[in-house]
């Protein structure tokens, strides 16, 4: 396995900080998607205008688990959104929680992982970023992959259960 190139790449480091600043692109960090707490006050009032599902840049802080549940306007709580199974359900004697990734941007958790592959190096990547196009490459290709290779002995994950 070869190793990652962590050159910075100055000429696409400056084309990405221009779009983000054209586009009015604010980069939250890792540590205030961790503590939504940390969030400058500035940009949670601007937050309280935002619905969750809004195509809007200033949704990249709410990547995290801990956001109100509110369509409009929400910010944060100090504990994660999550359910738990009862035992009666689960059948063991010990507490199950599961996470809710539904107050996410997109209604969906895997937003964070997206944005983590984008935004992960801006410096050093060859990528330009101007707006977003669809899922992630690697979801695409996996999904193409699957669907080739498959054959009446290999049924496809996409196909129906028989």
């Amino acid at each position: 396995m070869g190793k990652i190139d962590l050159t910075i790449n100055k000429t696409g480091l400056q084309h990405n900080i221009e779009k983000a600043k054209e586009n009015n692109v604010i980069i939250p960090t890792i540590a205030q998607m961790q503590h939504p707490e940390t969030i400058p006050e500035k940009i949670q009032e601007k937050l309280k205008t935002v619905g969750l599902w809004d195509v809007n840049p200033l949704n990249l802080f709410r990547i995290t688990w801990k956001n109100e549940a509110k369509e409009t306007g929400g910010l944060y709580q100090a504990v994660p959104n999550y359910v738990e199974i009862p035992s009666e359900l689960s059948g063991v004697p010990c507490r199950i929680l599961a996470m809710a990734g539904k107050w996410f941007p997109t209604g969906c958790h895997k937003v964070g992982a997206s944005f983590g592959c984008l935004a992960s190096s801006p410096a050093s990547s060859t990528r330009r970023i101007i707006t977003p196009c669809g899922p992630p490459p690697v979801t695409t290709a996996a999904a193409a992959r699957s669907t080739r290779s498959s054959s009446p002995s290999t049924p496809s994950p996409f196909s129906p259960r028989r």
